[in-house]
């Protein structure tokens, strides 16, 4: 009897063990399923708050810019350099649709040259001011759906389509030509009145906008345009054409309000 009751004894206690071990793995997996679902909604939620999704926005104040560069050649050597910079006001008048009005304008610094090994002692340095005034609608085409869906309140934020305007005024150079007679420099200047910067542009464009924190903003944007050129324009002097087509890549990182 004495070997039977010891052979019941030791199957309850390997039972009992193996019951304990199978409920301590579950008891790990279901608090490691838990753990994992509320990373997950504490990242949505970190998201969500750093991009201003659940704030009401109908009107941004934009100020913004990113740096320009010329490149390098061979034949005669470039280096230089600026920023493109943007100020803006955007106005939602519906909640899929806003108008902007804004300045886009441009600072840089060059230099133009070629050493003996060209054959010539070019050398040009230039200061170049350009800006141009712009105007636009823009349509935010899925902010309704997300809206409907709770995804995001009516901001003006998201993809967007837009039709947009541009007219330069104000076209500023100014230059340092290296004279290889009398071994100096001479300066240049050209500044050319608004009624010569007959260059208008349209173009329609596709784009993406998002709100960073509280005070940033980045705002991208690519597509066809179409240049009109005046007569008194140096382009329709030297091409006798009155148009021009291009495709434009804009973008802009900044502060907005």
């Amino acid at each position: 009897m004495k070997p039977l009751y010891l052979v019941y004894l030791v199957s309850w206690f390997v039972g009992a063990s193996v019951v304990a071990q199978a409920q301590s793995d579950s008891i790990r997996t279901e608090y490691k399923t838990e753990d994992e679902g509320i990373s997950r909604s504490e990242i949505q939620r970190l998201f969500r708050y750093f991009t201003r999704a659940n704030v009401e926005e109908t009107t941004l104040i934009k100020i913004g810019g990113l740096p320009n560069s010329v490149n390098f050649s061979q034949s005669i050597h470039s280096i230089g350099g600026g920023i493109n910079t943007d100020v803006s006001i955007e106005r939602k008048v519906y909640p899929s649709i806003s108008v902007l009005f804004g300045f886009d304008s441009q600072l840089s610094a060059s230099r133009l040259f070629a050493g003996p090994r060209a054959g010539s002692n070019y050398d040009y340095r230039s200061l170049a001011i350009g800006s141009s005034a712009k105007v636009a609608v823009r349509y935010y085409y899925s902010m309704a759906r997300r809206i409907k869906e709770g995804k995001t309140a009516s901001n003006l934020s998201g993809t967007y389509l837009a039709i947009q305007a541009d007219r330069p005024i104000l076209g500023y150079v100014r230059g340092r030509r290296y004279d290889a007679v009398s071994g100096g420099f001479q300066t240049e200047l050209s500044n050319q009145p608004l009624w010569s910067l007959d260059s208008p542009s349209y173009g329609l464009l596709w784009g993406f906008q998002q709100r960073l924190g509280k005070r940033g903003y980045v705002d991208l944007n690519t597509g066809p345009a179409l240049t009109v050129h005046g007569y008194s324009t140096p382009f329709y002097a030297n091409t006798f054409s009155k148009s021009s087509f291009s495709l434009r890549l804009n973008a802009v990182i900044g502060l907005a309000w």
